[in-house]
């Protein structure tokens, strides 16, 4: 996939073209066994769903779904055929063009791992099979029609496309994973043998009683001490060069290529972002000191299944701000974007963009999905552009819109962003844009890297100590 922008971007999903509708369970990076366990496998599901697939998660793969596919293309995929090896299935049907596109990464996966033991199912709608010989036959993998809907019913199918894998024990390991971690999960269950694979349950199982063992500990130390009863605690602000001195994570729409006008990753200079003292609803600006922020981009007038895939990404932020709210303050900015007609929407040029209108647009958004994190309105200057371009860079590019959407931006706690990238779950076919996936890692290492972060924490742990917390 080429960095799209937000024109293309938007009419793509307006067409139904670009995104899976869910993304809340991005947030469930991981399987569980007795608590989250955090195996780096982004699922799709949410709701009551996620929950069922949840519980089909390591338990022996239902054997007798294969003999309900009676009309194949290509050489039929059994039970035998597939004992002690690794199997994708990805569901797909021949009216649907998002799944049909997906068909492309089922097929490179099965060439790259044809000696691998790696056996790959194309598994299509109960409508449409006529329709799918062409699109089959040009794959190196056999399809299945699942006429009677069995296999969509047995394996709880929502959409297409949906993915599952399983492992080398014959256990259902991954649930409807997101098109961004197909590779790792994989290359995860390829690299077991069978007894890893069919040791997995115990190894989760045991590593859940060391967490709940870990939290028991952690909270007889604290005592009566908790922290989100922690005050504001006065540190010391890292120096300049204690930040510089940081190797941060990559932002990969910040590296670019020879072909484009985007300059290297050491030419992007990280740009100041502040959060003005007013216009935040609800009114009160968060305390960044020794803080990450994470700004998100959004706009109200995003249409089709941009706007459902906004209706599930928003809330799924205050998710992310009850995990790492300790180190992380997170902000949604509504801001403009342009049509796939190639017209200014909401502009400071656009009569629609009017403050006291878009307040109330804040407020019911804030309001509807009932938020706990802050939305502030876009200023005039438009901050997204201050975001993504640097000196080094700017002058560079003709429009502000070179750059998918939807859109975050991590800044460090000096108040610099540091990495920015679109954060949306399709499936990354290059290195040239970043996901959801390599969203919350870096997010991950950033809060571990973080001086002020790391100030902040040591503040607090003396705090705790000072105030009988051992």
């Amino acid at each position: 996939m080429t960095l799209s922008t937000c024109k293309r971007w938007t009419a793509a999903i307006t067409t139904g073209a670009a995104l899976t509708a869910t993304m809340a369970a991005h947030g469930q990076i991981g399987s569980s066994v007795s608590g989250a366990v955090d195996d780096g496998i982004a699922r799709e599901a949410i709701g009551a769903r996620a929950d069922r697939l949840k519980a089909m998660e390591l338990e022996p793969f239902d054997a007798e779904l294969w003999g309900k596919l009676t009309e194949w293309s290509g050489e039929p995929v059994t039970a035998a055929s597939t004992d002690g090896k690794v199997v994708l299935i990805g569901t797909w049907a021949s009216w649907n063009p998002t799944s049909t596109r997906s068909l492309a990464a089922l097929d490179r996966l099965a060439k790259q791992h044809a000696d691998d033991g790696l056996v790959v199912l194309g598994l299509h709608h109960p409508t449409g099979w006529e329709s799918a010989g062409a699109s089959a036959a040009r794959m190196s993998f056999a399809s299945a029609h699942d006429a009677d809907g069995a296999w969509r019913t047995g394996l709880d199918i929502d959409q297409d496309p949906d993915f599952y894998l399983i492992d080398r024990a014959g256990q259902l390991r991954f649930a409807d994973i997101h098109t961004s971690a197909l590779s790792k999960a994989v290359d995860t269950l390829l690299a077991e043998t069978i007894s890893d694979a069919a040791g997995t349950r115990a190894g989760l199982e045991s590593a859940a009683a060391q967490r709940e063992q870990d939290f028991r500990r952690t909270r007889a130390l604290t005592r009566t001490v908790e922290m989100v009863n922690i005050p504001s605690v006065s540190f010391t602000a890292p120096s300049a060069e204690a930040y510089n001195d940081v190797k941060w994570p990559e932002s990969p729409e910040m590296k670019g290529d020879e072909n484009s006008n985007r300059r290297g990753q050491e030419d992007w200079v990280p740009q100041a972002f502040a959060l003005p003292d007013a216009g935040m609803y609800p009114p009160g600006k968060p305390d960044t000191n020794g803080k990450l922020m994470v700004v998100y981009f959004w706009n109200h007038e995003m249409k089709g299944r941009a706007r459902e895939f906004m209706r599930t990404f928003v809330p799924q932020v205050d998710l992310l701000g009850r995990q790492y709210g300790r180190d992380v303050e997170f902000v949604g900015l509504l801001t403009e974007f342009e049509n796939d007609n190639n017209n200014r929407r909401n502009g400071d040029d656009n009569e629609d963009w009017d403050p006291a209108k878009l307040r109330t647009v804040v407020e019911q958004t804030h309001r509807t999905h009932n938020l706990k994190h802050p939305l502030i309105i876009d200023d005039p200057g438009f901050s997204l552009q201050t975001v993504l371009r640097s000196p080094a860079t700017r002058g560079q590019r003709n429009s502000r819109d070179e750059y998918a959407w939807p859109y975050a931006a991590i800044v460090t706690s000096d108040g610099l962003v540091r990495w920015g990238g679109y954060v949306g779950p399709e499936f990354r076919q290059s290195d040239e844009v970043a996901g959801y996936d390599d969203f919350i890692l870096a997010l991950q290492r950033m809060i571990d890297r973080d001086p002020g972060v790391k100030a902040r924490r040591k503040a607090e742990a003396a705090y705790i100590r000072e105030h009988g917390g051992g």
